[in-house]
């Protein structure tokens, strides 16, 4: 079964254009639907109990079979027994992933899927997208509203952000249908220190369809954040365009304080892009940043100051392992994000001057 599972991955990568058709845009979006039907009624993360539960369960399970394999005749092979089901087990699951929603990695890419035209940057394309999404969040900060600390907060607070997670989608599927899903509630995390603790902003579980949030970060980065895992949910596997698509999901969204999170979050990888090619045009741009909207991005610290450990370090290693796995580029594909900003930039300034993009 593993074979079949890992024969599966490695057929679907080289046929991206047979994924997308039969797979990512017919196949799995009725599993979407299922499973949002399945568990779309729970206020609290199916995922997340479900784990809770069987974790202990499975601890048990392992001690108990050590046990009986210790006062076995043949302790050896018992064991090797053992051990032989847990492997036809995790073998099992994986081709369940994959059929679930793994295959999506293996899906055409957004970019040429909706036409934006990546490429290689044009010298000041980069420093121009970070200008113009950090003028763009200082606009937008003033139709925010504030805490008692002058932070950035959402009206309805964690509940409303989560709760409307997917309206940007909505909007953003009038131009891109291929991002079209049914209306579904990010869920809240009450383990979510733990997950602080591991550098986790949110999780997409798979085989529940449920879009997991960290509800210890800053309340005005979590409709940011649960976007990011309505995209999985939608069919995005791939981290950069998860990314990309919650920024475009929250600049379309009715909340003022999404679109104000979406400019700020975009800026942010532009910026650590930007950082690494021309440091002094990076310094001249964070100037710019207003005092409100340094606050936020204090309190985002802040949060990461209180939450970083060594296990976050140990997280990123096993993310990179898991993406690699998928034929994914680690966790350095987060940073690809930028290239469609800059896409999406282009794209604009060419519909402007109507040239073809």
């Amino acid at each position: 079964m593993s074979l079949l599972g890992v024969a599966l991955r490695l057929l679907a990568a080289g046929q991206a254009d047979t994924v997308e058709r039969v797979y990512a845009r017919s196949l799995y979006p009725r599993i979407a639907r299922a499973l949002t039907a399945a568990t779309a009624w729970a206020p609290f993360s199916i995922a997340e109990a479900c784990i809770l539960a069987l974790g202990p369960l499975a601890v048990v399970a392992a001690g108990r079979g050590v046990v009986r394999a210790g006062r076995s005749p043949a302790p050896f092979r018992a064991l090797g027994s053992g051990l032989l089901r847990i492997a036809i087990g995790a073998s099992v699951a994986y081709l369940v992933f994959l059929l679930a929603w793994g295959l999506n990695y293996q899906r055409r890419p957004l970019a040429a899927s909706v036409g934006l035209p990546v490429g290689s940057p044009e010298p000041g394309e980069l420093a121009a997208v970070c200008a113009e999404l950090i003028e763009r969040s200082e606009v937008l900060r003033g139709a925010v509203e504030e805490d008692a600390a002058g932070v950035a907060r959402v009206p309805g607070g964690v509940s409303g952000a989560l709760g409307r997670a997917s309206l940007g989608y909505d909007v953003l599927a009038e131009e891109w249908p291929l991002v079209a899903g049914e209306p579904v509630a990010a869920k809240r995390v009450w383990l979510s220190p733990g997950l602080a603790l591991l550098g986790i902003s949110g999780i997409f579980f798979p085989f529940t369809g449920e879009a997991n949030v960290n509800t210890t970060l800053p309340e005005w980065t979590l409709p940011f954040v649960a976007a990011h895992e309505v995209a999985h949910q939608r069919g995005f596997a791939r981290e950069d365009e998860a990314n990309y698509l919650a920024y475009a999901a929250c600049r379309s969204h009715p909340d003022a304080v999404a679109r104000y999170a979406a400019a700020v979050e975009g800026s942010l990888y532009a910026l650590e892009a930007l950082r690494g090619t021309d440091p002094d045009a990076h310094r001249a741009l964070q100037a710019r940043r207003g005092a409100a909207v340094r606050r936020d991005l204090d309190a985002l610290e802040a949060w990461r100051r209180r939450y970083e450990s060594r296990a976050g370090a140990v997280h990123e290693k096993v993310n990179d392992a898991y993406l690699r796995a998928q034929g994914q580029e680690g966790v350095a594909s987060y940073g690809r994000m930028v290239d469609l900003l800059i896409a999406e930039r282009r794209a604009a300034r060419h519909l402007r001057a109507g040239r073809p993009r």
